[in-house]
């Protein structure tokens, strides 16, 4: 694999269409009919290569939606990967195209993506190596995978693993694919609050075993975290509950997130019922750790971060993505914080929770192991 000519690739399509576009604009008029018919015929192209991607997607993982099937491709697949020469693999690089989401939106999107290399007999390696993305510095485009500050790669091998080994490329604005996953409530649930019977949480938190370990030295700051906020015999009740821009840009799509007073007295309802004395709050604004304190006083805990409310931003029109503080490493920094954060909610006793991409991540992560869990399912803005 030529990795320059991918990153290329990568890098230049987007800017060929949009000076293919310039050009179209400069010769045919803004209004003309022609110009408008260029544009049902590039939309409908759009379309119905989507639709083709989905369905090739589907017909594809649907053997995996049967946990058996999908635990001995499991085992296929790392048997592949421990054995013989490189040359003889073929390796699927997944990327998504989007810069502007956060890092467990990149979780997910890798989910559906590792699972189609397993349908294809492929070995997955994620690259956040040569596409922009919010936890790569410009400076290191091309020359760090930002994916291995935080996750080791799935099957142990990284782009520079396979300049001889035959390589496919997901397509890195394809991740459509995910959404059923997520809002079909039916299958994610099970009578809508057996969540951990359900059928695909059964199929991501299985993936997550197999395939997302942290990084050596995001394990080692993450229980560093942990054993600093939560003492053994502590009885913890995980709160996750988004601001910022989740909830002042309302982006279409994106889950309702509960009112914070809501969950305030839903978490005064539960403690006494769950048998749980602190309260550990997931959330990257201050306002809401400050609101949870003055309501439960002495008894709230949050891991060490920087709060993006402290910083000015306008979040009723800008994403918290562009967001940064003025440090050393940022990119790396919000990344590592925003993991430890879910990490440790993931280790509390129970959980009470909007729905978000991570605190879906979480339950993954979780495994089924909270003994109560309170998820709030507001439907999308």
């Amino acid at each position: 694999m030529n990795k320059l000519s991918s990153f290329f690739l990568r890098k230049y399509r987007k800017k060929f269409f949009l000076f293919l576009r310039k050009i179209v604009a400069t010769i045919i008029p803004r209004n003309s009919a022609f110009r408008r018919a260029l544009l049902a015929i590039y939309r409908n192209f759009l379309d119905l290569f989507g639709r083709y991607n989905v369905k090739k997607y589907n017909k594809a993982i649907e053997p995996l939606l049967d946990i058996n099937v999908l635990n001995e491709r499991i085992r296929s697949i790392k048997d592949l990967a421990e054995s013989g020469a490189v040359s003889k693999k073929k390796f699927y690089i997944i990327s998504r195209g989007a810069d502007n989401v956060g890092l467990f939106s990149y979780v997910i999107t890798h989910f559906s993506q590792i699972l189609y290399a397993l349908a294809k007999g492929m070995i997955p390696i994620i690259d956040m190596q040569y596409s922009f993305n919010p936890y790569l510095e410009r400076d290191k485009l091309g020359n760090e995978n930002s994916w291995e500050y935080f996750f080791k790669q799935p099957c142990g091998y990284s782009l520079d693993d396979v300049n001889n080994g035959e390589c496919a490329f997901s397509d890195p604005n394809f991740f459509q694919s995910i959404l059923p996953f997520i809002t079909d409530n039916n299958l994610w649930f099970k009578n809508n609050n057996l969540w951990f019977e359900g059928v695909y949480f059964q199929l991501w938190a299985t993936v997550y075993r197999n395939f997302f370990q942290l990084s050596d030295s995001a394990a080692k700051y993450i229980e560093e975290e942990f054993n600093r906020i939560i003492k053994p015999g502590m009885r913890v009740v995980g709160v996750y509950c988004r601001g910022t821009d989740y909830t002042k840009m309302r982006l279409a799509g994106h889950a309702i997130q509960p009112e914070v007073d809501e969950v305030i007295n839903k978490v005064k309802s539960v403690m006494p019922e769950w048998n749980c004395d602190y309260v550990y709050v997931t959330t990257e604004e201050s306002e809401i750790v400050k609101r949870f304190e003055n309501a439960f006083p002495g008894r709230v805990l949050t891991v060490k971060q920087m709060y993006y409310d402290d910083i000015g931003f306008d979040f009723e029109h800008q994403q918290l993505v562009y967001a940064k503080f003025d440090r050393d490493n940022d990119a790396y920094l919000k990344g590592l914080e925003y993991l430890s954060s879910v990490i440790v909610f993931s280790r509390c006793n129970s959980a009470v929770l909007g729905h978000c991409g991570g605190s879906e991540v979480a339950l993954y992560i979780n495994g089924g192991k909270f003994e109560n869990v309170y998820f709030y399912n507001l439907g999308f803005y």
